[in-house]
């Protein structure tokens, strides 16, 4: 009996040993390692932003935003601050600090050829722009997904529900939010959201119990299969009048849209 205790104490022993003195992995800069938790996103995903003057509300986003992204086993952020005049700058800068897979691109220093005298054709112009640097942002990363979140928002939640739940439609190539009025009372950015079915009323989409197809929306937020979309040269573009919404004319070159009811975000007033 006490042979077999001394054997099991120098199995023991030696067991501790080997782990003490054994390599452990060690994750590179950035990999989030949620392996390691149950419930992680597998998805890779690569957040896409265009900034002006979002001081007031960043707060409230920037928690939002760090809840979100902490579900996910990997992702990059990459921002564009377009010239604001408040602390915008200092405070996404501040945010990317924090960690070496976020970062800000300031408009001041780049040339980016574009229209000034009509917002839409702004807004694409600064969106491709920020696109064409995608491949730079995640070049250490496959990426699965990229998502555009609007950073005036005052708050955002529920990106996780494009991947997991009951209601994921896998064939999906866009996957949109309906968007909420800083009341929570009516439906914002009407002007990139387009039915179906003539006639259905976006705000009616905000409290349905399943994803609805739709041929376009945003309402803040977007995420898009990259495979799907990667291959798009300069996909945003606001229509040969410059009156039509970016967002439905990069939709238009998809054919499976859907918004998602609890991805909600709200505009700030």
């Amino acid at each position: 009996m006490e042979v077999l205790v001394l054997l099991w104490l120098i199995i023991l022993i030696t067991s501790m040993v080997v782990w003490s003195t054994r390599p452990h992995h060690v994750a590179p800069v950035g990999q989030r390692m949620k392996d390691r938790t149950p419930g992680y996103i597998p998805n890779r995903i690569l957040v896409l932003g265009l900034a002006r003057n979002i001081a007031e509300h960043w707060k409230t986003l920037e928690a939002d935003l760090e809840r979100e992204l902490s579900a996910f086993q990997d992702y990059r952020v990459a921002f564009l601050e377009n010239d604001s005049t408040d602390d915008s700058r200092t405070l996404l800068k501040n945010f990317a600090a924090r960690d070496p897979t976020r970062r800000v691109i300031h408009c001041s220093d780049h040339v980016i050829p574009m229209k000034r005298d009509n917002r839409l054709v702004r807004m694409a112009s600064l969106r491709n722009f920020t696109w064409s640097l995608t491949a730079g942002y995640a070049a250490d990363m496959i990426i699965d997904y990229v998502v555009w979140l609007d950073l005036d928002l005052k708050r955002f939640e529920g990106l996780t529900t494009c991947f997991t739940g009951p209601h994921v439609k896998p064939e999906a190539q866009a996957i949109l939010s309906a968007g909420w009025n800083h009341d929570c009372q009516i439906a914002y950015d009407t002007l990139a959201y387009e039915p179906m079915v003539p006639g259905t009323i976006l705000r009616e989409l905000q409290g349905a119990d399943q994803w609805t197809r739709v041929k376009s929306a945003f309402g803040g937020c977007g995420v898009y299969h990259y495979p799907s979309v990667q291959n798009l040269s300069l996909p945003y573009h606001a229509g040969p009048k410059a009156d039509l919404c970016e967002h439905k004319a990069f939709h238009a070159h998809l054919d499976q849209v859907w918004i998602n009811p609890w991805l909600r975000t709200v505009r700030n007033e």
